[in-house]
């Protein structure tokens, strides 16, 4: 339905007809019959009541607004949720899409795939089902990367074991005499409590050392390679309608629950585009085949390796009258700072006690991998 009123100044001498628009019907009052003189004079009396009425359109077509009414005067009209993905404040609360607290718990901002990439949302090396509002889901085997390249051996205990291990601070050269020892400690770069306190004695340079556990007696090699093996994944592609709300040129998508995140893809073996989607992986149909291969890896016990410092404050800091112990090696030495209780450490360059033995390992690939619809695909790190 369609109402129009138009604004009055002044009436003309003498008019022939007057017209009354309701709803497309035109009902035309000539002068000189009884109803029609009545229906000009209802006219015109209104138009001297008011000589200036502001021009007002309503529209009650709900498809013309996006799911809402609009005011020629641009007052909002509600007709129903927020929808997250038209642009429109559909609630009429003065947000749109992402910027609507409605739309916050299932929808986010993203950077937008750039020309000629497809967003998609990846997982890696698992199959789960598409988000709510996506697309199509596509399965995949890939690698980080390109899968080029060499293979690499890593080196770890079979029996045995370089931690737990102990600190102890000492009173005498040698670490002798009266001694204050932490035990079961863990190898941790991050600052952490230490099991139990260190009680650093009152005498200058107190020594300390470190003595780690009586390390592996055998070791094996585990051989990777480059990329890592194919693994099965899953993509799904982003819902056509993308909303507004977010800061810069970003976008807002349904949040890819169960996935990795977001990624961009493209045909073909190519550059990542830069920007925000740099971490780059390979990807192909279930039809891709892994022809690669790595020779074996011979590994061989080493000694224990490493240092710990202890610390007075908890979150492992010094400087001024904050005192600290280290780095202690498995050698008694002499530090600095006493008479204070440590309750914090930080270890650094732990060995597991394992190597590669010399001409244990050669890392050259043999072999490639035959992709079937080859896809570069790029994330986010």
């Amino acid at each position: 339905m369609r109402i129009a009123s138009r604004a009055f100044s002044s009436l003309p001498e003498a008019f022939e007809k007057v017209l009354v628009v309701v709803s497309g019907a035109t009902i035309a009052a000539m002068r000189g019959g009884p109803i029609g003189t009545k229906i000009v004079l209802a006219v015109v009396g209104v138009v001297t009541a008011c000589s200036s009425v502001p021009d007002i359109t309503f529209e009650d077509n709900p498809d013309a607004g996006g799911g809402r009414d609009a005011l020629s005067d641009g007052r909002c009209v509600a007709r129903g949720p927020e929808r997250c993905d038209d642009g429109i404040d559909n609630d009429c609360n003065g947000l749109a899409d992402c910027a609507d607290p409605a739309c916050q718990p299932t929808h986010q901002c993203v950077d937008p795939a750039p020309a000629g990439w497809d967003l998609v949302a990846f997982a890696p090396d698992a199959r789960p089902a598409c988000p709510t509002g996506y697309g199509a889901s596509s399965d995949v085997k890939s690698v980080l990367g390109t899968g080029v390249g060499t293979c690499s051996c890593a080196c770890s205990p079979t029996t045995g074991s370089c931690t737990p291990m102990s600190v102890t601070v000492s009173d005498t050269a040698g670490c002798g005499g009266t001694t204050s020892t932490a035990s079961n400690i863990a190898a941790n770069a991050s600052c952490t409590k230490l099991p139990t306190n260190v009680d650093v004695p009152n005498v200058n340079n107190p020594p300390a050392k470190l003595t780690f556990g009586a390390g592996p007696s055998a070791c094996a090699g585990s051989v990777t390679l480059a990329g890592g093996s194919l693994a099965q994944g899953r993509a799904c592609a982003t819902p056509a309608a993308k909303g507004t709300g977010c800061q810069g040129n970003q976008i807002c998508v349904p949040k890819p629950t169960g996935f990795a995140g977001l990624c961009v893809s493209k045909t073909g073996a190519t550059a990542c585009p830069g920007g925000a989607y740099t971490q780059q992986r390979t990807a192909g149909t279930d039809l891709s085949n892994d022809g690669r291969g790595c020779g074996a890896c011979t590994c061989e016990t080493k000694p224990c390796a490493g240092t710990i410092t202890l610390f007075g404050e908890a979150d492992c800091t010094t400087g001024g009258a904050k005192k600290t112990s280290g780095p202690i090696g498995t050698t008694c030495a002499a530090t600095e700072d006493k008479n204070y209780a440590a309750t914090h450490y930080k270890t650094d360059g732990i060995t597991n006690g394992c190597a590669i033995a010399a001409g244990g390992f050669n890392a050259t690939m043999t072999g490639s991998i035959a992709w079937d619809q080859q896809h570069t695909v790029c994330c986010k790190p």
